[in-house]
């Protein structure tokens, strides 16, 4: 009988190898323990599904690590403006001997926790912030971000709209903050680079979101094929429920799906979003994931407790490969030969130009359904990229985050 190993068998080869130069002393039980410092954010938002998440990363990841003789300890610090989070770091690496971080901060923290690490000569793993500076002209090269950026967010959606239901000509919806125009400009982007059509922008604040009838005329007025929704916070919650008191029939959408907490619809949401994980996925091994993480957490797993989870993980077996928590011995291993099972169907690895994890999407559509469990908020419409992309060339993954050619990052 042929037995095919998965990939997760196949990606543990080299650690079960290395496993016969353990020394006998520490066969015995003395485990050397290597410490990991794990930075979360109160303003952030998202702490427990990182601490989870990263948890339950670290409690598998320990069981290659004692084969040889080792034990991660996840040492979690929490900060509130960048500059406490920075002196907490400081903190774990001169008193616990930390030499990698990982962080689950706001964008302004993750910059100097990146800055920090270039200077002490430490690996940060960024999971919080998705932005595109980040891997763009703010990159450094001992930083690696784990969750999608903002604009491997919307080419997802894109591309789903665009390419797989010729939704191409788009109304756009922008709000007034940073983030907000950021998106609305990525979409024009995406737009104008794969054949879709601008029809019109509304833009909206704070007093527009609320007397929403200007801006539904408008859209009205567009004739659009869809409506893409670059509002974040209150402001989208708000435009969604009068969206759909309006009437309007074009469907709607974005990608930064801040309607859903743990799998649970928690305003009157509507339309497709893209995310990086799904507590409903199920292919490729997914549902195992997720049931692993339901029993571990008690909640579904949502995408920062997936980053957090894979974050671990990678951080944990690049360790463990290379024998050593050397920067330019891990920087090295995690930008050439990585490979990691995410429960995605391929092996990921990391964009070699700017150290971003290569990673598949979902989309999900908000569930309308009459009954509510807290489980069924949302279902999957679809993965991205997708399959035999007309004219792209090289990696699929590659489809949805920034080229050699785009990204601006320089080492």
């Amino acid at each position: 009988m042929n037995i095919r190993p998965t990939l997760a068998v196949k990606l543990l080869f080299p650690i079960l190898a290395a496993a016969a130069l353990t020394p006998a002393l520490q066969a015995q039980g003395q485990l050397e323990e290597i410490p990991i410092g794990y930075l979360l954010s109160r303003k952030a938002g998202f702490n427990t599904a990182d601490r989870a998440g990263a948890s339950m990363g670290v409690s598998e990841v320990n069981r290659q690590a004692k084969i040889l003789g080792k034990r991660f300890a996840l040492l979690f610090a929490e900060g509130g403006h960048s500059t406490e989070v920075v002196a907490q770091a400081v903190d774990l690496m001169e008193r616990r001997g930390v030499r990698v971080l990982m962080g689950s901060v706001s964008g302004a923290a993750t910059v100097a926790l990146a800055r920090l690490a270039q200077e002490r000569g430490v690996i940060f793993f960024n999971v919080g912030s998705e932005a595109d500076s980040l891997r763009g002209s703010k990159c450094d090269r001992n930083t690696f971000h784990v969750g999608p950026s903002l604009t491997m967010r919307v080419r997802a959606l894109g591309q789903w709209a665009v390419h797989g239901n010729e939704w191409k000509r788009w109304a756009i919806v922008e709000g007034t903050s940073r983030t907000e125009q950021r998106l609305a400009a990525a979409a024009q982007r995406y737009l104008a680079a794969n054949g879709g059509q601008t029809a019109g922008i509304v833009r909206v604040g704070d007093a527009e979101v609320y007397d929403s009838g200007p801006v539904m005329d408008a859209i009205r007025g567009f004739e659009a094929e869809f409506v893409f929704v670059a509002l974040t916070g209150e402001r989208q919650e708000v435009f969604l429920e009068s969206y759909q008191q309006a009437g309007l029939k074009v469907p709607v959408g974005g990608a930064k799906p801040e309607l859903i907490r743990f799998g649970r619809r928690t305003v009157k949401a509507a339309g497709f979003w893209s995310t990086g994980w799904s507590h409903l996925n199920r292919i490729y091994g997914a549902s195992e994931l997720n049931n692993r993480y339901v029993k571990f957490a008690g909640i579904p797993m949502n995408e920062r407790a997936w980053s957090a989870w894979a974050g671990v993980k990678i951080l944990g077996e690049a360790i463990l490969r290379v024998g050593s928590t050397d920067s330019e011995a891990l920087s090295g291993y995690l930008r050439n030969d990585m490979r990691f099972d995410g429960y995605m169907g391929a092996a990921m690895s990391f964009r070699p130009w700017n150290n971003q994890l290569r990673a598949a999407l979902s989309i999900v559509e908000v569930n309308h359904g009459a009954d509510w469990n807290g489980w069924d908020a949302v279902v999957p419409k679809g993965r991205v990229p997708l399959r035999g992309l007309k004219g792209w060339k090289g990696n699929p993954m590659d489809s949805l985050g920034f080229t050699r050619e785009e990204s601006g990052c320089s080492f």
